[in-house]
């Protein structure tokens, strides 16, 4: 695996729509996640990054698969982990 916190910073928006799509409340996602409805609705809005145990979480509840991608990421620079986290549909 990558980077332990290495998440994209659209991460929140694509959770949002997936769980939009998915017809989940905020409380039904974060209690099946195990967080509150306000750190869902502050990581959907860009206010928070998700730890990387949190987004596995998250994408499972959403039926979302993790996903590495080679991207920039000033935290890994150097260190031979280039990328950052993401999520997409299954």
């Amino acid at each position: 695996m990558g980077p332990r916190n290495c998440v994209a910073p659209d991460i929140g928006e694509k959770l949002r729509q997936a769980r939009w799509e998915a017809g989940q409340s905020l409380r039904q996602v974060g209690k099946k996640a195990g967080c509150s409805a306000m750190a869902i609705y502050d990581i959907e809005r860009g206010r928070r990054m998700p730890s990387l145990p949190m987004l596995e979480k998250l994408a499972k509840v959403l039926c979302l698969k993790m996903v590495f991608g080679p991207h920039w990421c000033h935290r890994c620079l150097g260190t031979g982990k280039e990328g950052l986290w993401g999520v997409e549909g299954i």
